[in-house]
């Protein structure tokens, strides 16, 4: 985990905590290196915790996957199949229905190459799911308008 995993998690964590919210990071799989950068357990959201993040709160469900990828990274192919790796281990570990489960990969720009090999389908712009089991979605920030990403990050406290 780089030092920019460790800081957007911790802002993540204070932000949840409040709301009852694990935020378990890192969350380990087995035995290292395999670890998911991040899991965000809730038990349900609230209408006016929907409202606050009207972009995001359809990507979540009870146990959500966050793949956080900086500026300086990509998100390739075999890290988007790493992450379905150890979306399903979560899955088999925790004991869960797919319904319960959701991955998201928080990428600051759309891999054209994996949205060509999978039927992804574009919610609107920044925003791609693909059905796979269970939910899986891209969240592509250069896509974004600047003031929707201002939007995220403001009120990300606010929900959960």
């Amino acid at each position: 985990m780089t030092g920019w995993h460790a800081l957007e998690l911790q802002v993540l964590r204070e932000q949840l905590t409040p709301y009852g919210c694990a935020l378990l990071a890192p969350y380990a799989i087995g035995e290292q290196p395999l670890e998911i950068d991040a899991v965000v357990r809730s038990a349900r959201l609230f209408e006016h915790q929907k409202r606050t993040l009207w972009m995001l709160h359809h990507l979540f469900r009870k146990h959500t996957i966050l793949e956080i990828k900086s500026v300086a990274e990509s998100f390739t192919v075999p890290k988007f199949q790493k992450l379905l790796g150890y979306s399903h281990l979560y899955l088999w570990k925790e004991e869960l229905s797919e319904d319960d489960i959701a991955s998201v990969a928080l990428v600051t720009h759309v891999p054209e190459q994996l949205l060509a090999i999978r039927k992804w389908k574009r919610l609107s712009k920044g925003f791609y799911q693909l059905a796979h089991g269970f939910l899986v979605s891209l969240v592509a920030v250069n896509e974004l308008p600047i003031r929707s990403v201002l939007l995220i990050l403001q009120n990300f406290r606010n929900w959960l």
